[in-house]
């Protein structure tokens, strides 16, 4: 359980910065990056949601790897 709200966390926090270049990116006009924002719209717009999620997970997978040794 704990690998997998890690490997989510090290996945949202990636998408994050990804749309965050994207969102840059558009300005400066890549193609690839405005055809990224058409299609991922919000996400774009606020990569931030991303990264706070992001961060909550590894929040929660640090909980969980402490608690977890307390245990042994």
């Amino acid at each position: 359980m704990k690998h997998f709200i890690l490997l989510l966390a090290i996945l949202s926090g990636a998408a994050s910065l990804l749309f965050s270049t994207a969102a840059e990116k558009t300005a400066g006009g890549a193609y690839w990056a405005g055809q990224m924002c058409t299609a991922a719209g919000a996400l774009c717009e606020r990569p931030l949601s991303l990264g706070l999620a992001a961060a909550t997970l590894m929040a929660l997978w640090i909980m969980l790897a402490v608690t977890s040794s307390f245990g042994n």
